[in-house]
Formats: structure tokens, C-alpha cells, sequence
């Protein structure tokens, strides 16, 4: 089993599904990720062996680079500084880390074979996300939302089809969108104070 990346998806598409949607990465990252499967599945399937392919969405926790949108969000926000948003309006699917991983154990304990989309299958605005936090933080007033441009390479939406990592692999995260980044902001409280 290996990790791939929601990157190798032909984001135009916005509703990614293993089955359907065309693998058409746009970067340097994707295009990595998606040779690296090709190869895997074609070692897999001469050397007689059994592979699955986790592609990974849009991970948050802790430990994460502190300038990936949930870490920064949070830290700026304990910080008492204000956050320049984008519109927020881009749709995304976003998964807890410790769910990430549970779903890695599920799917190597389980016999499906082939590329699987690791996500929670929830779409949410960024902004709503962010919204979130701000309101856990009582700080909302520090999101500055159309302060920073939409790249062009932007989709609106970006979410994955999770009905076989649901109903193939039996995963169903663990943990809600607020119990999740209650326990990221602990960390961020933490690790600020030291």
C-alpha cells in the first residue's frame, strides 16, 4: 500500500472519483504521484501481488507545517493577529489526520485492491472552515475574507467520492470537524507557549 494525492485528479472535474475521473495532474507533485502509481500497479501486477493506492485530500492536525491553512488560521488567530483571507468561497474536503491514518489501517487490513480516495467525503467552504475556527477562538473579527486574490489554479470545488473507502473498506471518521480542530488548536496552544 502506498500514499498517493488528490494532485493526480484532473481538478475541472471538482467531484474526483477513483473510477471516473480522468488522472490529469497539473503539477510537478501529481504528475510524481501519479507515475509513482502506475509503476506500483504494473509491479503489482507482475510480481502476482495485491496493492491499494491511498489518495490523500486535504489533511489538518497537528504537526503539520505551520504554514498550511488550518496551523496558520489557528496560530495567527492565538497570536491575536489579523488572518488575510481569500473570498473563501473554493469548496474543499478536508480530513482530520488521526482520521487519515485509521484509514490507512482500514484499508491495509482490507482486501480492496486499487486506488482508493482517502477523505471524508464533506464538502466545506474554506471560508466556513475558517469561520469555524474564528468562532472557537472567539476571533472571528481577525478574518480579513477577500484580503488576498484566488489563484486562476484554484478549482471551486475540490471533494472526493468516498463510497469505497466507505462502503468497500467500512471506514467512517472518527472525529467531527470541531472535536478535530479543538484538539489542533490544544496543539498550537501548547507549542506556543514554549
Amino acid at each position: 500500500m502506498l500514499a498517493g494525492t488528490c494532485f493526480e485528479y484532473d481538478w475541472s472535474h471538482g467531484f474526483c472519483s477513483e473510477r471516473v475521473t480522468p488522472l490529469v495532474p497539473s503539477s510537478l507533485y501529481g504528475r510524481c504521484k501519479n507515475s509513482l502509481n502506475q509503476i506500483f500497479e504494473g509491479f503489482c501486477a507482475q510480481a502476482g501481488l495485491s496493492g491499494a493506492w491511498g489518495r490523500i485530500f486535504f489533511v489538518f492536525g497537528p504537526y503539520e507545517h505551520p504554514s498550511r491553512l488550518v496551523s496558520s488560521v489557528v496560530q495567527s488567530l492565538l497570536a491575536k493577529t489579523p488572518v488575510p483571507c481569500t473570498h473563501g468561497r473554493q469548496i474543499r474536503d478536508f480530513l482530520y489526520v488521526e482520521d487519515v491514518a485509521r484509514a490507512f489501517v482500514d484499508l491495509l487490513c482490507s482486501e480492496v485492491e486499487g486506488s482508493v480516495n482517502i477523505a471524508s467525503g464533506e464538502p466545506l467552504s474554506v471560508k466556513d472552515l475558517t469561520l469555524t475556527i474564528g468562532e472557537m477562538l472567539n476571533a472571528s473579527e481577525l478574518l480579513e475574507f477577500g484580503k488576498i486574490p484566488l489563484s486562476p489554479s484554484e478549482p471551486p470545488l475540490l471533494v472526493a467520492d468516498v463510497r469505497r473507502l466507505r462502503d468497500e473498506v467500512g471506514f467512517r471518521p472518527r472525529y467531527s470537524l470541531e472535536e478535530a480542530l479543538a484538539k489542533t488548536i490544544r496543539f498550537w496552544e501548547m507549542r506556543m507557549r514554549t
